[in-house]
């Protein structure tokens, strides 16, 4: 009996693409520092103005998507998420939207297998409602100092991890043998971590 093997390919590998991918998470994520400026609920800026930084992390999706057409069906599952959501809050976030479509339609945008989309729409979803959740959960525990079971405090930062997306993610590059999927968001949240780790400033 031929032994079974297990490979993992990424067809079409683009190391620019995923430096791309890495850049608009890292963008990203300073432009929501940027849009909690704006709110009053930062102490401070980050060093580049708010709308470059948005028309920027819009740009370089719109780029990415672009350059790994597979991951196009992610990147729209996770926006419709954020705009059920009210995610898109800030007119810094929406210009971020605005440049996306506008650079999107201007070079042709990929083609997208419209059940991909809604199939990543859905881990985004859960994710951020079970994100919002956990939030005021986690924020009642620390306000009224309530009594919380560890397996409790761990299964809220779980939630707050959002790792519905990622498991989609991985379960679509399984299926359909395409690793390019998965990495392309695992690059995005090392840029968005990244960002958040360098960030200076507080928000409420």
């Amino acid at each position: 009996m031929a032994p079974i093997t297990f490979s993992i390919t990424f067809p079409d590998f683009d190391l620019l693409a995923f430096l791309i991918a890495a850049l608009a998470g890292f963008f990203t994520k300073l432009a929501d520092y940027a849009a909690d400026a704006e709110k009053g609920k930062a102490a401070r800026k980050p060093g580049f103005s708010g709308p470059i930084l948005a028309a920027a992390y819009g740009v370089l999706l719109a780029a990415f998507a672009a350059r790994v057409p597979i991951a196009f069906p992610l990147v729209l599952g996770v926006i419709l998420a954020m705009l059920v959501c009210g995610k898109i809050d800030s007119p810094l976030h929406a210009l971020g939207l605005a440049s996306f479509l506008f650079v999107t339609f201007a070079i042709g945008a990929p083609s997208a297998f419209v059940p991909l989309i809604l199939f990543f729409f859905a881990g985004a979803l859960v994710d951020e409602v079970s994100n919002d959740y956990s939030d005021s959960e986690l924020e009642l525990v620390r306000q009224r100092r309530r009594y919380a079971a560890a397996s409790r405090i761990l299964w809220l930062k779980m939630l707050q991890a959002r790792l519905m997306l990622d498991l989609c993610a991985l379960a679509a590059s399984i299926v359909l043998g395409n690793w390019n999927l998965f990495l392309a968001l695992v690059c995005f949240d090392l840029g968005y971590k990244l960002a958040a780790r360098l960030g200076t400033h507080k928000t409420a």
